[in-house]
């Protein structure tokens, strides 16, 4: 059974009025409409930290099936990893960069990661059975057709 604003109004004993729900209420950060309070979403670091969260949270199962906990290391995790490529960009660019700041927030990116259980999944790039005989066959067809076979 779900516990609504009225409920938590009666258990407290308190009256159930505009003034009380106003106590009730969640923050926009908590109800996901901010990304983090004060902050122009607008901008293209910004944009990309929230492009970050949805990719990480879709790989979680979604926002709907993550913990505040979990959604909260989800955050710093895109920070960080924000944080990182614009030190990448700056290394790219020829700027100097503090190597073990760099090394500190790979480090850290690596730790929630393994934290919220974010792991690399290898693609098997191994050629299976049947494309294995195409490929024999194509090869020993384009060997016949040259003239230039054993027979020759």
């Amino acid at each position: 059974m779900p516990i609504t604003p009225q409920a938590l109004a009666a258990a407290a004993e308190v009256p159930y009025t505009p003034e009380a729900r106003k106590g009730l209420a969640r923050s926009s950060v908590t109800n996901h409409h901010d990304l983090l309070p004060g902050i122009d979403g607008r901008t293209p670091h910004a944009r990309r930290f929230r492009d970050l969260i949805t990719t990480y949270a879709v790989d979680m199962g979604g926002l709907d099936n993550i913990s505040s906990l979990r959604l909260n290391l989800l955050r710093r995790l895109a920070a960080q990893t924000v944080l990182a490529e614009r030190m990448e960009g700056r290394v790219i660019n020829g700027e100097e960069v503090n190597v073990a700041d760099l090394c500190l927030v790979s480090s850290t990116i690596l730790r929630l990661c393994s934290r919220l259980g974010l792991d690399r999944i290898p693609r098997d790039v191994s050629p299976n059975l049947a494309d294995a005989i195409k490929r024999d066959w194509s090869n020993a067809g384009t060997v016949a057709g040259n003239g230039g076979g054993a027979d020759a």
